[in-house]
């Protein structure tokens, strides 16, 4: 178990957000995981970005700079009690000063809260902020979870236009969902919220959102698809700098059943030490990781793993100490021991530069493009190649 009153002097003060919930008593709100290791990694992110997380003593959700309390609802019969506001210092680097506001009767004009008795998971106690547990239906054979920055408001507007519009899951059986931890930007968050009201494809958690924090979203993101999407047979992670072929996806997991991951397979990576020529934010300690190398994992940016398989991962992952390496990690330290299946994508099946157009990158040939900040410009020509291919002559 973990030592609450040392976390709590170091996380931030903190009191129940408002939180945009759908409930289902079908499905727990919560995430169930639970390592006592975890707590480390989130000890280590507050330091890093110098942003709390949650405040484990009084077992609160937690966003810098509060989302201002929504108007009282004059044509209901109750009133919204106002929440006493308090101030806290966080610590001396800490500058801003979060303002904290309790809501403490359920009449609002934002969507529902959950049910507080499910609101919490006493082992591994993050919330969702926002979820969509109806998202799935039995027609979603693939579930596309990209993590992604609050921020990248830009980014979620393009995967949007292109393999996220539901005239393209409707063919492709691909449901595309953005995941997000928690921003200080009250600013930000109410963009957020408003996003999610028009488009209901965010999942946001009551974490921060760092690098660090990216095998616990990754994990978040499993945990969420394995809930409420239980019938999708794939998960597809995919950063939000991927460009998904979604069709070229849905007929490649449908000629490889049996596998259990698909993507661009590592083998034999030397693990990144502090001192050694390697990229410094990917140094990883002997007392984290003591082995020399990983064993087989998938390339990060984009992988696809069986459902079967992200239940054998995720389940594993309250059993051992958590890497901050994601990839490494989930694809490859968890996983080995069930001794799983790699299908190796060859390079012309994950290209890392479009310079120059062919029929391989729309034919089906040719599943992911990764480094999209160089291969904007001819996106727009390979996507519309892949809908006529496909018989969807969308307008763009």
């Amino acid at each position: 178990m973990c030592n609450w009153d040392l976390l709590a002097s170091v996380l931030a003060v903190s009191s129940l957000c408002l939180t945009f919930y759908h409930y289902t008593s079908s499905s727990p709100p919560y995430i169930s995981f639970s390592s006592s290791h975890w707590f480390r990694i989130q000890r280590r992110a507050v330091q890093e970005d110098e942003i709390p997380l949650l405040n484990y003593h009084t077992k609160t959700s937690v966003i810098q700079k509060m989302v201002k309390s929504q108007q009282e609802n004059n044509q209901t019969k109750g009133k919204i009690n106002k929440g006493q506001q308090e101030t806290h210092q966080l610590d001396n680097q800490q500058q801003e000063v979060i303002h904290l506001t309790t809501t403490t009767t359920a009449t609002q004009t934002t969507p529902p809260m959950a049910n507080p008795r499910h609101q919490q998971d006493k082992e591994f106690p993050f919330r969702y902020i926002i979820n969509e547990p109806d998202l799935c239906n039995e027609t979603v054979k693939i579930i596309n979870v990209i993590p992604i920055a609050p921020y990248s408001i830009s980014a979620r507007h393009r995967i949007r236009e292109l393999w996220g519009r539901q005239e393209v899951f409707l063919s492709s059986g691909i449901r595309t969902v953005f995941f997000l931890g928690v921003t200080p930007s009250t600013q930000l968050q109410n963009k957020i919220y408003n996003e999610s009201l028009a488009h209901h494809d965010i999942i946001q958690f009551s974490f921060v959102d760092s690098y660090r924090n990216l095998t616990l979203k990754t994990l978040s993101m499993l945990s969420w698809s394995l809930s409420y999407c239980p019938r999708a047979k794939w998960i597809l992670k995919s950063d939000e700098d991927v460009f998904v072929n979604p069709f070229a996806v849905t007929a490649f997991v449908n000629r490889n059943p049996k596998t259990d991951f698909i993507c661009s397979v590592n083998e034999n990576s030397t693990v990144c030490r502090v001192g050694r020529k390697c990229i410094e934010k990917w140094a990883v300690s002997r007392d984290e990781y003591p082995s020399l190398t990983y064993p087989p994992y998938c390339d990060g940016p984009a992988y696809i793993l069986s459902s079967s398989m992200a239940a054998k991962v995720y389940s594993s992952a309250n059993k051992t100490h958590p890497l901050f390496i994601e990839d490494a990690y989930i694809t490859g330290i968890i996983a080995k021991p069930y001794r799983p299946q790699y299908m190796d994508l060859s390079w012309f099946r994950f290209p890392k530069k479009l310079r120059y157009l062919t029929k391989k990158f729309w034919n089906g040939h040719t599943l992911f493009i990764t480094d999209l900040h160089t291969n904007k410009h001819n996106l727009a020509e390979v996507w519309i190649n892949i809908l006529k291919r496909n018989n969807l002559p969308l307008k763009y």
